[in-house]
């Protein structure tokens, strides 16, 4: 396995394009040649040997007889299946963690691989490879936190805007301006990693706001990995994810969240860092990437 192709959302701005282009760089780090490209007719005759695809653009998409495939979110058509199925294509289903994954536990808390679907779980994680991740930053007298990504509903009311309008008001009792920055809908690449941890290491807490379904879910946001990849020790209304050791910084009431951040030690506040530094370290791109190969390689 050398060639590998992410296909789809290369120009086209989605929430999903974060995940697409964070597997493009992290390949590219692992010494894959990899390419990105649109969902579009002509390239469906790039040679390849891995294919990462999302449901949400793949409909120029042919499967090809020498490819192996990781589906993020593909709902497979019968013609499909059987093209599988008479060819013996290599694949594994990609889904990110929550309550309802189910299988065997892979040896690491979050992580879980169903056999029978042929589906990995697992959270995204920090797209930063260890080796980039930055020192711990010292709780500051900011009177900004910056939020760098979305605010947002659907249908569903999965989102956060409630739970992020909460936030915003309790901030401003503790003499705190929320202020918000990128977004898929700013640009293709929104805010940079870069601005990201400068953004966030000069915001007073550099918290993990979720909304009711995230939390109650199981889901857990990327924004707490590259959190803690940024410098920052972790803290949210979040109920605690298992992969974490320490429990402290995790508490549903936002306002005692914000008090309990406020009155820390700092003693303690360095030791919640470094203990949640060790935990995170198997949740970046490049692992998870290498916790497919090694799915794909046993089959």
């Amino acid at each position: 396995m050398n060639r590998v192709i992410i296909w789809g959302l290369k120009n086209t701005r989605h929430s999903h394009r974060f995940i697409h282009k964070g597997f493009y760089e992290n390949f590219i780090k692992l010494g894959f040649d990899t390419v990105w490209v649109d969902d579009s007719i002509k390239y469906q005759n790039i040679e390849s040997d891995i294919v990462f695809i999302s449901g949400v653009a793949v409909k120029n998409l042919k499967l090809r007889k020498n490819s192996s495939y990781i589906f993020h979110n593909i709902n497979l058509t019968d013609d499909d299946r059987e093209f599988i199925d008479k060819y013996k294509i290599n694949y594994v289903n990609l889904q990110v963690f929550t309550h309802d994954s189910h299988g065997e536990k892979l040896g690491i808390p979050n992580i879980i691989y169903d056999i029978n679907s042929n589906t990995l779980y697992q959270p995204w994680g920090t797209p930063q490879s260890f080796s980039e991740w930055q020192n711990y930053s010292p709780l500051n007298d900011s009177r900004f936190e910056w939020w760098v990504g979305a605010v947002w509903n659907n249908q569903l009311n999965q989102g956060n805007v409630d739970t992020i309008n909460e936030y915003r008001k309790l901030l401003r009792k503790y003499g705190v301006i929320f202020v918000k920055r990128g977004g898929s809908k700013l640009s293709l690449d929104g805010v940079s990693d870069i601005k990201n941890s400068r953004l966030v290491r000069k915001s007073k807490f550099g918290a993990t706001i979720v909304g009711n379904w995230q939390n109650n879910s199981g889901y857990i946001p990327c924004r707490l990995f590259k959190n803690i990849s940024f410098g920052i020790p972790p803290l949210s209304n979040m109920n605690a994810p298992e992969l974490l050791s320490d429990k402290d910084g995790f508490i549903y009431d936002i306002d005692e969240l914000l008090n309990f951040a406020i009155n820390e030690s700092e003693k303690n506040r360095i030791a919640r860092f470094k203990s949640a530094k060790n935990d995170i370290r198997h949740f970046t791109y490049e692992e998870n990437i290498r916790r497919i190969l090694k799915i794909m390689r046993r089959k």
